[in-house]
């Protein structure tokens, strides 16, 4: 595999897909995404492949076959990391949505017990963003940038008020 892969024609792809296949096939077999069908890593593979064929430079002294290979376990690497964010985020929202849910009851008791929540998030590092973020429907990234905070130390700072209301009032 030359420099000449820089311009292929349809007819030179297809011969690289085929002769590519049986290992897009293993790489898609032992290196599974949790939320993907083998058929779909395959599929995000041969898009990697068909990049690598279009960018690859022999010049850097690297073979094709390694280059195609990180390539392709960088991808399946990174369709890893977009699940679990997405696992993650999910139970982020689950939990906030939990939390607000317990803080929008309307009955007069509850009432009391809201505003002693507000008051004591306003007691917390970053308490006040807390209440605006989850009652007030503010994003964390407009909140962390008025804080001066990145918006990943907020969001942690947000999951320890959750925390630290649930313990206080047993929610």
């Amino acid at each position: 595999m030359g420099g000449a892969m820089r311009k292929t024609n349809e007819w030179e792809l297809e011969e690289v897909l085929i002769r590519y296949d049986p290992l897009i096939q293993n790489l898609a077999k032992y290196h599974k995404v949790a939320n993907l069908d083998k058929e779909d890593v395959e599929q995000e593979l041969r898009l990697v492949l068909i990049k690598c064929v279009e960018n690859f430079n022999p010049d850097k002294g690297v073979q094709f076959d390694t280059y195609f290979t990180r390539s392709a376990l960088n991808k399946i690497n990174k369709l890893r990391r977009q699940h679990h964010k997405n696992l993650s985020l999910n139970a982020t929202m689950k939990n906030d949505v939990e939390f607000i849910e317990m803080l929008s009851d309307s009955n007069d008791d509850s009432n009391i017990i809201k505003e002693e929540i507000i008051e004591f998030l306003h007691s917390l590092p970053y308490g006040r963003e807390t209440v605006r973020h989850l009652m007030y429907g503010e994003t964390q990234v407009s909140l962390a940038k008025e804080a001066g905070i990145s918006k990943g130390w907020l969001n942690r700072k947000i999951k320890d008020n959750i925390k630290a209301v649930k313990n206080k009032f047993g929610r």
